[in-house]
């Protein structure tokens, strides 16, 4: 699936397939691949340098999660694991703002297609928040109050 991440227009594929092809967004939507992307946006892949194929993947990777297909937001949202993956990205003491703004527009996208669950998520894990709050003098940080505070609305 990685040659995929390397396709020029990504989105307009993405909704494309999204009526053409169910076989390769049944790939997307599936467990490892998730888990794959999701690696890919909130671990430190230029942690040895900077790697342009690394850092490429990484916001492909990020417009697959944000893409607003609602059966990958769906599969998100419905895999604890993935989620809490995603939030915990705030428990590092230390957030580069690349990553910080991927994973903000993939919350907020996520989120919004589905509010209630996201609600429902958050208060179900308390420690997202204080872990959160460390980051507020980044500008991601920001974005994601207000996000925050949206859902809530």
């Amino acid at each position: 699936f990685e040659d995929i991440l390397e396709v020029e227009d990504l989105m307009l594929l993405l909704q494309y397939m999204r009526f053409r092809y169910r076989n390769v967004l049944d790939l997307f939507k599936s467990l490892p691949v998730l888990e794959k992307l999701v690696d890919y946006v909130v671990e430190d892949v230029t942690s040895n340098g900077t790697d342009a194929r690394a850092v490429q993947l990484t916001k492909r990777a990020a417009e697959i999660l944000s893409s607003q297909i609602p059966d990958i937001d769906e599969a998100i949202l419905d895999n604890e694991d993935l989620m809490c993956r995603l939030y915990d990205f705030w428990e590092e003491p230390n957030i580069e703002h690349l990553r910080a703004n991927l994973v903000v527009k993939i919350i907020g996208c996520i989120n919004e297609a589905q509010p209630e669950k996201a609600v429902l998520f958050l208060k179900s894990n308390p420690q997202i928040i204080p872990a959160f709050m460390k980051h507020l003098d980044k500008a991601a940080a920001a974005t994601f109050f207000a996000h925050l505070c949206r859902l809530e609305e």
